[in-house]
Formats: C-alpha cells, structure tokens, sequence
C-alpha cells in the first residue's frame, strides 16, 4: 500500500511539474509587439472612436437620400346620445419626402474626412504602443541583464572568500581579510536582491500593459534584442531617406484630414442662409366599411414642391462662421506646431542614435582595460603586492563597465526604435516578423 500511495504522490508531482511547464508562457519581442498591438486599451479606445466617425458619416450620407414613410390607420365614430355609429374606416398611405440644400454636401464630405482623420489618429495611437511596448520590453531585458552581472559578480566574491579562508587556514592571510570578503559578498548579494527586484518591477509593468495576468509566470526572450543591438552597431550610417526629410506621420495625416473637415464645415456654415428645395409626394387609399357601402375612395396622391428661404435666423449663421473659423485656424495652428515636434523629434532621436553608437566604442574600450585591470590586480594580489580592499575597487570598476556595455547596447537599441517610431516606420518590425528591418523598409 506504501509503496502504491508513494507511486500515486510521485505521479501527481510529476504530472503538476509538467502542466507548469506547458502553462509557461515565453515571449519574444516580435510577441510582445503583437499582442500590445491587438489588446492595448488605448488602440480599442482610438478604434471606437472611428467606429464612431463611420457612424457619423453613414448618417451624412443618409440625409441626402429620399425618406420613404408608410401609415395605415383605422376609426369609428360613436354618438354616445343617438347610440349611433358611423362605418368603420380605414385609411392607408404612402409618403416620400426629399430635402436638398447646398450645407448637405459640405456636411458628408466633413464627416467623411473627420472618420478619415480618425483612422489616421488609430494608427497613431498603434505606432505609440507598439513604442512603449518596445521600451518597456528593452526594460526587462536591462534588468535581467543586470541579474546576470550582479550573479557573476557574487559568485566571483564567493569564490574569493573561498579562496581567502583556505589561505587564512594556512596562515597566509590574517582574519581581517576574511571579513573584510565576507561584507564584499553580503554587498554582492545585497545588489542581486536589488537587481531582482528591478526586474520583477519592469516584469510586472510589461505583463499590465500586454493586459497579461501579474501573477502568471512568463519568461522574455532577449535573443532578438541582442541579435538588433549587433545588425545596428555593423552599421554605422543609418539615417533617415532623403524622401523623409518632410517626414509625415499618421497624426500628421489626422491633423491634415481635421483641417480638410474644418474647411468643408466652415463653408456648410457660409452657406446657411441659401434657400433649401424640398419636394414632397404621398398617395393615400380610404375605405369605409357598412352595410350599404363597401367601396374604397381613392387612390389619391399629391405632389408639393417647396422653397425654403432664411431671412432673421437670431444670428445663428454668423455665430457658425465665427466658430468654425476659430476652429480651422487653431488646426491649422496645431499642424504647423505638430510638424515641428515631429522634425525635432526625428533629430533628436538621429542624435541619440549616433551619440549611442560614438558610446558603444567607448565603454567596450573600457571594458577591456577594467577586465585587463582586474587580471593584472589579482596577480599582484596572489603574490601579496596588492591588498584586497584594491581587488575589491578593480572588481568593482570592472562590474560597473560590463553593466555600462549592456546599458549602452539596449541604448543603441532604444535610439533606434525611436527612429522608426518618428518616421512612422515602427510597424515594420512586426511586418518583417524580427527586428532587422531597417527605416527604409
């Protein structure tokens, strides 16, 4: 029974180790790209806002059509003092009615371009997500990269205190060293919590913006992030196509496309005051029901034809103008305005870019000196030229250069996101299916 009970126990433990492992979820950037770029709230909330514009624009569309109505109706009159009643009738109809005036036009063309703006303005909050996905996946690729460090760095002063205690039991070190290594690796050690907790944070972050449970385990590939860190370092003269040096991007677009909408409803407005044509026509069937008479009067149609002409509509048509005029030059404002954030944007990410790559060359030259440094202290260490408080500096110094290479190559990564973004390209990376593609497609 023992034996059967331990089988049963072992098979269960087995079997939730391996639904563990199939729950565990790993993701790529491409992934997180995709899955930002089809759940991100502010993506279905930009998309809501087009459904809405579709919506208004439909409508626009519709009142320039003919309205078509049908009625039927039926009576009977009662004379309560002769306790008399007339023959039942019943009367049927059909109406058609159209309005035309020179403001419909003016109002679908408004709309139309007002839903075009918004598609425009989707598109937009799109590219924004998937840049702030991107950051926030290089984020958790910093911190786990600052895991590995701050490992390698523990294990090193774990192995030197190893290294110190069997010298002190030979008597070539005294006590001191050995304590003196032991806070090393308590300080060590303390940076590894540090540096989990770093990771954890961004973790957590990235997992609430996929819309991703918190507490589900999931694991980032950083593969792709390093494979783009090499593909941009071996090239050093990336830059914007000369064809976007007037670089324009989709809330550019919007804002042209609000500025066309502004245009065509500010002329609805001037032209308020033409006269407005509507025609009308309606056929109508009445039948009456009694004993003597059975017989249905009717069909009889009409046609009416009407002219519209404001004279005193209490200022409303100049309010109008006023307003909508307002309303076009603060867009056309705002354009102007969003045309220099972009071009400075664009710049100023270029800048970043070749700052990052001019500081690629700089910290892997630091690199090598920090880790020549360090081979060359433990040397005079191991032959009792050098103490270990200088071991500890050098390590020290060393550690903080390869965590300055892994930063300035996420920074290199990072700048050239920023480009893509700016130019309106960052959906690119999703396109291609990896991250090498560069900004001219």
């Amino acid at each position: 029974m023992q034996i059967k009970a331990s089988c049963f126990v072992l098979a269960v433990i087995t079997i939730s180790l391996f639904t563990s492992a199939e729950q565990k979820r790993s993701l790529s950037l491409t992934d997180v790209l995709k899955i930002a770029s089809d759940s991100s709230i502010s993506i279905h909330q930009a998309r809501y806002q087009t459904l809405s514009r579709e919506a208004s624009a439909r409508q626009a569309t519709g009142s320039l059509l003919p309205s078509l109505s049908a009625s039927a109706s039926t009576g009977k009159q009662v004379d309560l003092r002769e306790s008399t009643s007339s023959p039942t009738g019943v009367d049927a109809g059909l109406s058609l009615s159209y309005s035309l005036s020179a403001q419909s036009f003016y109002n679908r063309e408004a709309a139309n371009l007002s839903r075009e703006a918004a598609i425009a303005a989707e598109e937009q909050a799109r590219d924004d997500i998937l840049l702030e996905s991107a950051q926030s996946f290089l984020n958790v690729v910093s911190t786990g990269a600052a895991i590995d460090v701050e490992m390698a760095n523990l294990e090193y002063a774990k192995s030197q205190l190893e290294q110190i205690e069997a010298f002190y039991q030979s008597g070539r070190k005294s006590v001191s060293d050995v304590l003196q290594q032991k806070t090393f690796v308590s300080e060590a050690q303390s940076r590894v919590l540090k540096a989990q907790y770093a990771f954890d944070l961004a973790r957590m972050e990235l997992q609430s913006l996929l819309g991703l449970p918190l507490e589900e385990e999931i694991s980032f590939q950083d593969d792709e992030i390093w494979g783009i860190s090499e593909s941009i370092s071996a090239d050093s003269s990336l830059s914007p196509p000369e064809s976007q040096k007037n670089v324009t991007i989709s809330s550019i677009e919007a804002q042209q496309k609000t500025i066309e909408a502004s245009r065509k409803s500010l002329r609805s407005a001037e032209l308020s005051n033409l006269p407005s044509l509507g025609i009308s026509a309606g056929l109508s069937v009445d039948k009456r029901f009694s004993d003597l008479d059975r017989g249905i009067n009717g069909p009889d149609g009409r046609v009416s034809l009407s002219l519209s002409i404001p004279i005193f509509d209490r200022l409303q048509r100049s309010t109008s103008v006023t307003r909508n005029e307002i309303e076009l030059k603060s867009a056309q404002l705002r354009l102007e305005e969003l045309k220099r954030q972009v071009r400075l944007s664009l710049e100023r990410a270029m800048l970043e870019h070749r700052m990052a790559m001019q500081q690629i060359k700089v910290v892997n030259d630091r690199l090598r000196s920090a880790e020549q440094t360090l081979e060359a202290v433990k040397e005079r260490y191991a032959a009792g030229a050098a103490t270990l408080t200088e071991v500890s500096s050098v390590n020290s110094q060393f550690l903080e250069a390869r965590l300055a290479q892994v930063e300035a190559q996420l920074q290199l990564v990072k700048s050239y996101f920023n480009i893509l973004h700016k130019s309106g390209n960052i959906a690119e990376i999703i396109k291609s299916g990896d991250g090498s593609k560069g900004i001219d497609g």
